[in-house]
């Protein structure tokens, strides 16, 4: 029971920085893998998806592959349908392959197709988020003692 009222108001706390920073850059799409991270971070903290590397990593390789995307959409032509999946498996390979899966990151290589952002303010909202994240998981291991 108080492990799992630790993990919950971690993961609140978590949230309710992860809302202001995505108010600040007006992406608040960003906050369906911030939210999924700090849930898995806070709730599941020996997954090796809450590993910071896999966390950190994670958010980066997702969110180039949906930079790439949103860059490409215009010459690609392809319907939102079919690179939205596209965006996800991608993101889901390229994760994989370098090891360093975790599965909330897979929505930022979606999250630019369904929105007005600015490519450079995608790629600030990830980059920052991936390192706040991992920053966190990374202070979440020192004090829980664990090996990341």
């Amino acid at each position: 029971m108080i492990g799992a009222l630790r993990a919950g108001l971690i993961a609140a706390v978590l949230l309710a920085g992860a809302m202001a920073f995505a108010h600040m850059l007006t992406i608040p799409l960003m906050l369906t893998s911030w939210a999924s991270s700090a849930a898995l971070i806070a709730g599941f903290r020996s997954s090796p998806g809450a590993r910071p590397m896999a966390v950190g990593l994670g958010h980066l390789i997702s969110g180039g592959v949906g930079y790439v995307l949103l860059m490409a959409r215009p010459q690609i032509g392809f319907d939102l349908l079919l690179l939205a999946p596209l965006g996800a498996g991608l993101a889901v390979i390229f994760m994989m392959l370098a090891k360093r899966y975790h599965p909330p990151a897979a929505a930022n290589a979606v999250i630019p197709l369904f929105t007005s952002v600015v490519a450079q303010d995608f790629a600030l909202a990830v980059a920052s988020g991936a390192l706040a994240l991992a920053a966190i998981a990374t202070a979440l291991d020192r004090i829980d003692g664990a090996k990341s």
